[in-house]
């Protein structure tokens, strides 16, 4: 049984998280709202609310280490995001590393006023990761450059 951890879902993903519990995962759902998550998490016994907000960093960054601790790694992260948070990923990343797991699969929803801001820094990452491709696959000139030269 895969741990299915869902940032933001006791709102618009409600309806994800009772799936895959009915899909026979143990979900850990994330939100603000502690009333919501005790609502979601009264329909299916393989939902757990935990009430944290991901735009507090440390606090936030605490509890996933905590969850990742007491409900195994997460194989499966669905994370809804209001603005650009690409902290809250690589927070997640590192808490189930931290719990000995490995590869995830991560889905990302966001409003849509982030997703320009979001795709600027997609673009960046790529350009950078393309720049460190040239470099590490080229001779011993070592010549840096990036896309287009």
């Amino acid at each position: 049984m895969m741990h299915a951890l869902v940032i933001g879902g006791s709102g618009m993903l409600a309806g994800v998280c009772l799936w895959l519990a009915r899909e026979g995962h143990r979900v850990t759902v994330i939100g603000r709202d502690r009333r919501k998550l005790d609502r979601l998490s009264g329909q299916n016994s393989r939902i757990s609310g935990v009430s944290a907000d991901y735009s507090q960093s440390a606090a936030f960054s605490e509890t996933l280490n905590e969850l990742m601790k007491q409900r195994g790694p997460a194989g499966l992260v669905v994370a809804w995001m209001h603005h650009s948070e690409e902290r809250v990923i690589a927070q997640t990343a590192d808490a189930i590393r931290l719990a000995g797991g490995a590869d995830f699969k991560c889905i990302c929803t966001m409003s849509s006023a982030a997703v320009p801001i979001w795709m600027k820094s997609f673009v960046r990452f790529r350009c950078r990761r393309a720049a460190a491709t040239i470099r590490s696959s080229s001779d011993s000139s070592s010549r840096e450059t990036g896309p287009g030269g």
